[in-house]
């Protein structure tokens, strides 16, 4: 990874987080909260991402096969 892109991707991807319902793409939440999870592991920022991958197993609670909320559950074992 280039030096800073996690804090720019992090920006950008908080930034894409307090307009995506404005623009009725609120389904691809649990992605963007999953990718700023990683970028908060990658960081070492563990609660940050501990947080994000909890707020995308809450988002995707009805739904127990979703790829993305499986990935979240195997991140969250691995903090």
């Amino acid at each position: 990874m280039l030096p800073g892109a996690a804090r720019r991707g992090r920006s950008e991807l908080a930034g894409i987080t307090t307009t995506i319902d404005e623009h009725g793409l609120d389904g691809l939440r649990p992605m963007v909260e999953y990718l700023l999870a990683l970028l908060a592991k990658h960081q070492r920022r563990t609660k940050e991402a501990r947080s994000h991958l909890e707020a995308v197993q809450q988002l995707l609670s009805a739904e127990p096969y979703a790829f993305v909320r499986n990935q979240a559950v195997t991140a969250l074992a691995e903090l």
